[in-house]
């Protein structure tokens, strides 16, 4: 129960943290919201981060051991993950290069508060 708690928790933080980031930043950038319906942008996005938050906490889970009182290790290792994936989409011109900043100001703060958050609850 405290892993299907854990997924759902991490999903979350994982779901808001980048529309705070990137609302936040419209005021003050000229963004360009993203083509298409909103359900549909939303609903990409909402798949996509659930298959990251079960990734993040089942290898937690797997090898919680490992990671006791390392969750800042664990957190970090996923940031840089997440930030070479926003390189790579620039390096594609797949995103442009002020949407890859503020993912990786994103993934600054969600993968750290998710690593906390799941290594107290897996305890």
């Amino acid at each position: 129960m405290r892993v299907l708690i854990a997924v759902i928790l991490v999903w979350a933080i994982l779901f808001v943290v980048p529309f705070a980031v990137y609302g936040s930043a419209s005021k003050f950038l000229d963004l360009k919201p993203p083509v298409g319906p909103a359900w549909r942008f939303l609903s990409g996005v909402a798949l996509t981060k659930l298959g990251t938050a079960l990734a993040f906490v089942a290898l937690f889970a797997h090898s919680r051991d490992a990671w006791r009182g390392h969750w800042a290790l664990y957190g970090a290792i996923w940031f840089v993950t997440f930030a070479a994936s926003e390189v790579g989409d620039v390096v594609r011109m797949v995103s442009s290069t002020g949407d890859a900043i503020l993912g990786i100001v994103s993934e600054a703060v969600y993968a750290p508060v998710s690593a906390f958050a799941i290594s107290r609850l897996l305890r």
